[in-house]
């Protein structure tokens, strides 16, 4: 069975699904053969260069000071490059570190177990990990994750459900299938205009409640794409964030290449912030992918003789870093001056988290 088949099993019985449910399905056989960098969908930082990868080691060794070990718990990771650029900084520091890998696939699991043989790494189920001292990190986790979305029409909200007829998948607006998306909504107070799309992702909400409950003590830090909550709202962000990746092109249709392109949309980092706290992770800050990169990383540019990698983490700071935020929170730890935090962007200091 495919991706198409086990959605219009679904559909033929149900009569229609939300897109959540399309997303989901969609993400679960795309992410079972998925190839990402030069041969991919799409890159990554790591990819681009282990500048990326040092960095957040950098950062994460200063976050675990007070701990007797360096602990990493990394959601998603991928076919495990970033793992491997951390682990590779800590040994050559000759720092003792335990890295656990949280991932729902298993073909990436086995490209992760060959990328990252040797070392000190296991992969557990989120809610087995209890009483966790240290770093939970992702690196865009949260903006794969599927997605409810609403529209605004005639100052009702509908939901987008998928159905299928006339040999193709069509949207139409429904009721809205839970109670939980009302109540995001009013929590980030977010009105959306007449038309507009607003994507919600509960199933952030979700991991956010479990990283808390698994953390004792420790930080936690998400770097993907997104924005605050009032710029959801926006009139040129009527029709929503949802983007499409298929071979290194980028597209707004996630009706083709089922099973077959990447499907994300953006994160709103107003409800991780905001519904971490209700949660018991406060804020440390947020800024920008490219701030973090060079406060924690100006000793690190200083080494650096390559002309070929300069290129690199050019791009690494002038296209990803620039579009990219990186959210830190923290719990049952003092508040403190992190690296990552020296410089923070005017444009980023305008933002709204914790509502």
């Amino acid at each position: 069975m495919n991706a198409e088949e086990e959605i219009k099993g679904i559909i033929r019985k149900k009569g229609r699904i939300t897109f959540r449910d399309f997303m989901e399905i969609s993400l679960k056989y795309y992410y079972e053969k998925a190839t990402l960098g030069k041969h991919g969908d799409y890159y990554t930082a790591p990819y681009l260069t282990d500048f990326f990868g040092k960095c957040i080691a950098e950062q994460i060794i200063e976050m675990c000071e007070p701990f007797e070990k360096v602990r990493i718990a990394e959601l998603g990771a991928g076919e495990g490059l970033l793992a491997k650029q951390i682990t590779n900084y800590f040994e050559e520091k000759g720092i003792d570190y335990e890295y656990i890998i949280v991932e729902k696939s298993m073909s990436m699991i086995n490209k992760q177990k060959k990328v990252l043989k040797g070392k000190n790494i296991f992969w557990a189920d989120i809610e087995e990990i209890k009483n966790f001292e240290g770093v939970f990190l992702s690196n865009e986790f949260f903006d794969a994750l599927p997605v409810h979305v609403v529209e605004n029409v005639g100052d009702e909200l509908r939901e987008v459900y998928v159905v299928y007829r006339d040999s193709r998948f069509l949207e139409e607006l429904g009721e809205v299938s839970r109670k939980e998306i009302f109540d995001y909504l009013k929590r980030l107070k977010m009105e959306a205009p007449e038309g507009h799309r607003i994507e919600i992702c509960l199933d952030a909400l979700d991991y956010m409640r479990k990283i808390s409950k698994s953390l004792r003590k420790g930080y936690v830090i998400t770097i993907d794409y997104g924005y605050d909550a009032g710029e959801f709202c926006r009139e040129y962000r009527k029709r929503g964030t949802i983007t499409c990746y298929y071979k290194h092109r980028v597209s707004f249709n996630p009706y083709e290449n089922i099973g077959e392109q990447d499907i994300t949309a953006h994160v709103n980092f107003s409800a991780l912030a905001t519904f971490g706290e209700d949660y018991g992770l406060k804020l440390t800050g947020f800024t920008t992918l490219t701030f973090f990169l060079l406060n924690v990383g100006m000793d690190l540019l200083k080494n650096i003789r390559d002309y070929r990698e300069v290129l690199k983490i050019k791009t690494l700071l002038l296209k990803i870093g620039d579009m990219q935020k990186v959210l830190v929170q923290h719990k049952n730890i003092e508040k403190k001056n992190l690296r990552c935090f020296r410089e923070v962007p005017e444009t980023i200091k305008k933002y709204k988290l914790v509502i």
